[in-house]
């Protein structure tokens, strides 16, 4: 009897695909990196045509799952090589194909360079774009996802060197889980539209201003990147916020609220206020318009009104 094994063996070339070109260009289309976008690892989108919608990644943003980190100042690709075994009779058997592995590098402000520590060892995924705004990414059970992190480590501020010839940058390192994500499984997708312009949240604070009264309470909104001159806090004012968007928590409910543009919002009762709480509702129910712009609330102002 004759025994005979059917195998795929590293000469078959069964499998190889066409190599022809199905578009008209001979070159591929990608240029320097430009921005990341940091999402949660569960973050995806059903297809290639909603991940091309700006109002979806919107939504992502304001759903805390997408965190866009446009304008790299620059990048380090600290890659692996592949790795062989080699035998004592010069045959060389491929072994692993190397990982990417990234720095990238932002000008930010002091407070952005901080919040970045909060993502540490977090479990996420990095959509990369580059210089014409072609978004990059994997394909996951048909969704379009990030590439996968094996590692994010948000690095030490460096400063300012001594010819003053290099800004002081925040980096972070990010090793990438597989290479097949791009190489086997990749998606490109050349938007319409630039992903660079995509804002992360912003946190604001609230905060009563003066003394409220059982007819009129006054409450600031602002975000601050640190400290004024004078030790104080540094308030940007935040204004256009429509009246729908505040959640008032008050006994007595406000007739009316009036935008003073200067950060401040008085709300006003015919009935009499109580103490309770002022906040914004969530993003994602915001309607108030502010462009690219959008806000988070750090939480609730107390308001307290004397009997």
């Amino acid at each position: 009897m004759t025994v005979r094994r059917l195998c795929v063996t590293t000469t078959d070339v069964s499998n190889l695909a066409n190599l022809g070109r199905g578009g008209c260009k001979i070159n591929n289309p990608f240029k320097a990196l430009k921005g990341v976008i940091f999402t949660t690892s569960d973050f995806s989108f059903d297809d290639a045509e909603d991940a091309a919608v700006k109002a979806n990644w919107v939504a992502g943003i304001k759903a805390g799952q997408v965190f866009p980190m446009p304008n790299l100042n620059t990048y380090e690709d600290n890659s692996l090589e592949p790795t062989y075994n080699e035998s004592d009779t010069q045959r060389r058997t491929f072994t692993r194909s190397g990982e990417y592995r990234f720095t990238y590098s932002w000008n930010v402000p002091f407070d952005v360079h901080k919040k970045l520590q909060s993502f540490r060892n977090a479990a996420l995924r990095a959509f990369l774009i580059d210089e014409d705004s072609n978004l990059m990414g994997t394909v996951e059970s048909g969704k379009i996802k990030g590439l996968s992190i094996a590692m994010i480590n948000p690095l030490k501020m460096s400063f300012v060197d001594a010819s003053a010839g290099t800004p002081s940058l925040s980096k972070v390192e990010v090793d990438y889980n597989d290479e097949r994500e791009w190489n086997v499984y990749g998606s490109f997708i050349p938007m319409s539209w630039s992903p660079l312009a995509l804002e992360p949240l912003t946190d604001v604070t609230l905060e009563v201003v003066g003394t409220p009264t059982s007819s009129s309470v006054v409450v600031r909104v602002y975000s601050s990147s640190g400290l004024a001159s004078d030790g104080t806090i540094s308030k940007v004012a935040v204004v256009g916020i429509l009246q729908s968007d505040f959640a008032v928590s008050l006994t007595g409910a406000a007739t009316s609220m009036t935008d003073n543009n200067d950060g401040t919002y008085t709300f006003a009762s015919s009935a009499a206020f109580a103490t309770g709480t002022i906040d914004l509702v969530p993003p994602a129910s915001m309607v108030s318009e502010f462009g690219d712009y959008l806000i988070i609330s750090t939480g609730s102002a107390t308001v307290t009104i004397a009997s």
